[in-house]
């Protein structure tokens, strides 16, 4: 399997106590960042560590892009609460 470009990778280093995000969920940002140019605002942040939220306050290019952030963020909460045991069962 090819490596994947640095903008698609999550942060390397230690992360922050409050970045929750799994490999899933920062495969699904950088696919949905992807359009942007390499230097837009969102990628660098997401590069940085910013979280899934943040880079929606970042991009103006759609509204789709915005509702392709909030659907990778809240399945990677949905994968969270069922590692934990701690979602709704009906």
């Amino acid at each position: 399997m090819a490596k994947r470009p640095w903008y698609m990778q999550p942060p390397d280093g230690p992360r922050s106590v409050y970045d929750t995000r799994d490999a899933d969920e920062h495969a699904a940002i950088a696919a949905a960042l992807e359009k942007l140019p390499l230097a837009h605002a969102a990628r660098l942040a997401h590069a940085e560590g910013a979280d899934t939220i943040h880079l929606t306050h970042l991009v103006a290019e759609g509204p789709e892009l915005v509702e392709a952030l909030k659907g990778a963020h809240l399945s990677g909460y949905q994968r969270i609460l069922k590692r934990t045991g701690r979602h709704f069962q009906p």
